[in-house]
């Protein structure tokens, strides 16, 4: 019974163990074409499920020469947009408020042949 017993408690750590490292960057949910080829990779650090919100992280690359880490934000209330004015990417984070209205957080401004000659990998 005490052998069972220890192979029961070994299972669910082991189990335990695996579903806490399934919290972390490995975790691509999906990959957004901003311009001809420099995209928006965002992955999933954390989910909550049912109970809560996720959290993402994004990153900016062209998947050769630059990725760059935009930021970490969580789902119920914030978001990250983009949008391209001719050779420049401006990336904005928004915070909701209680009333849903959007606050600008900050802007980020790519300037798009600056980000292909940085050869930066975060």
């Amino acid at each position: 019974m005490n052998f069972l017993r220890k192979n029961i408690i070994y299972f669910f750590g082991l189990l335990l163990v695996y579903s806490c490292s399934r919290h972390d960057k490995s975790n691509h949910e999906f990959t957004t074409k901003i311009t001809d080829g420099i995209y928006l990779e965002t992955y999933s650090i954390y989910r909550q499920g049912a109970w809560g919100t996720d959290i993402f992280t994004d990153y900016l690359t062209d998947s050769t020469s630059f990725r760059l880490f935009i930021d970490t934000y969580d789902t119920e209330d914030e978001a990250i947009s983009f949008s391209v004015k001719e050779d420049t990417i401006i990336l904005t984070k928004y915070h909701f408020t209680k009333d849903r209205e959007k606050d600008i957080v900050y802007k980020k401004i790519f300037p798009i042949e600056e980000l292909k000659s940085i050869n930066r990998f975060e």
